[in-house]
């Protein structure tokens, strides 16, 4: 189609193609400027729900106006041929920029931060864009973000046309609803956007299957590496910012993309004036120090380690204290804490319900994120049952008595805690962990 004129348009040259459609680079002789046009695919032509589909993806990028949205012009028919026109965005699309490696955490949470308000301002106008990916996002040579297609796009008002059990979007960044093929809404754009955001900070996306039926099973039931095992200098917090965009349960992510915005800018700030606890990738493959050289050893020795001293503590009973230096161990630190491994030995199950936060209110994300890091380690263990996170999270504030809890989770122990983070002007600060473990036959403290 280079050199030919479609209506006022005079095609330029090809620029991408995808499942719905092709893009050409055009010039618009009326206006004189230069636009995209989205053709359907020649293939899809004669398919008229690709059609319907193509004209939602229309009515849905029209009704957008944001800075982080590709703006949409009109919609046209010439010879036989639908097309949208729409802003033509100078830039370099995320996949390509991966190509070359992680990027700075820095970079990493301000695109992610313009991703978010493109989609919070799509989310309200009732607007889904269900395939947000690396290759659907535009950063040009001032670091500006635009987020591209909407041809997936789910109108959640008003649109009788919308298949709801129909499984639609790009696999690696499917949500599990999507996997599934059940009903999405707006939070299944919060997941994709986690998965963008883990594949700029490590390089790789979260779910590897190398079959699409994989990564539907990885998606649905399996949790993606964790960040701060992959790359060095992670902060805790954006650890847990990207989990929580991950949780398979979408009752337990950012319920909305303005959420997210918050957190991110909030961790940016605190990434800026140096307050964030810093996990070193390296460090978590350190051996565990003894339990005993807690009160002892200089403060950077405990760098190494924190989960592990924290479980091998659990059978000295309530009130040990550990300094937190945002750092998780490997699996092989909690093989060495044989003091828990003796205090569970016979156990079969055991439920570690939500640290209550005693800090500041903004803190309560990091007491979330010591509750999830020991149920990822402890259920690393053999012959350990442990209760999801999804359903301890729900006990979270519970009037119900520590044995009311577990004969409901089925368990025979209950980890519970508290959690204070004593800031420090010149760091991180302390952390100081109170764990209790809880028989549940008896309702005793261990």
């Amino acid at each position: 189609m280079t050199g030919q004129t479609i209506s006022h348009y005079k095609i330029l040259v090809k620029v991408g193609e995808g499942g719905m459609g092709v893009v050409y680079k055009a010039e618009d002789t009326k206006l004189g400027r230069i636009v995209a046009l989205k053709f359907l695919a020649p293939h899809l032509l004669k398919d008229e729900e690709a059609r319907k589909r193509f004209q939602r993806e229309a009515k849905a990028a029209a009704a957008l106006s944001h800075p982080n949205i590709c703006r949409v012009y009109e919609i046209d028919e010439a010879e036989g041929r639908t097309f949208i026109s729409m802003e033509f965005v100078e830039g370099e699309t995320l996949d390509k920029r991966i190509e070359n490696g992680p990027l700075k955490i820095a970079e990493a949470l301000d695109i992610a931060q313009q991703i978010a308000l493109g989609l919070q301002a799509a989310h309200e106008k009732g607007v889904v864009h269900r395939d947000i990916k690396p290759a659907n996002n535009i950063a040009d040579d001032k670091g500006h973000v635009t987020v591209m297609d909407f041809g997936l796009a789910l109108l959640t008002e008003g649109s009788k046309l919308t298949q709801f059990d129909t499984t639609v979007g790009t696999v690696a960044y499917m949500s599990p609803e999507q996997a599934q093929g059940v009903k999405v809404d707006h939070r299944t754009d919060i997941w994709a956007l986690g998965c963008v955001l883990y594949e700029m900070l490590c390089g790789q996306r979260p779910f590897k299957g190398v079959y699409d039926k994989a990564l539907l099973y990885e998606i649905v039931h399996e949790e993606p590496d964790a960040l701060t095992g992959v790359r060095t200098g992670v902060p805790v917090e954006l650890e847990f910012l990207v989990n929580k965009c991950l949780a398979k349960d979408r009752a337990n992510r950012y319920q909305s993309a303005g959420e997210m915005v918050v957190d991110l800018r909030n961790l940016d700030e605190k990434l800026k004036s140096g307050k964030s606890a810093v996990v070193s990738a390296a460090a978590t493959q350190a051996a565990a120090a003894p339990a005993t050289a807690l009160n002892s050893a200089p403060a950077a020795p405990l760098r190494r380690w924190f989960v592990a001293g924290a479980l091998g503590l659990l059978t000295l009973g309530f009130g040990g204290y550990l300094l937190w230096p945002g750092l998780a161990p490997s699996e092989e630190d909690i093989a060495a804490a044989p003091a828990f491994q003796k205090a569970i030995s016979d156990q079969k199950m055991i439920a570690v319900l939500p640290f209550e936060n005693l800090g500041a209110p903004e803190d309560e994300y990091f007491a979330d994120g010591i509750t999830e890091e020991i149920i990822s380690r402890l259920a690393a263990l053999d012959g350990l049952g442990v209760i999801s996170r999804t359903s301890v999270m729900l006990y979270k504030e519970s009037p119900l008595s520590m044995r009311q809890i577990g004969e409901e989770l089925g368990v025979d122990y209950v980890l519970e805690g508290t959690v204070r983070w004593q800031r420090s002007a010149s760091g991180p600060g302390q952390v100081r962990v109170t764990p209790q473990l809880i028989r549940v036959s008896e309702d005793t403290h261990l």
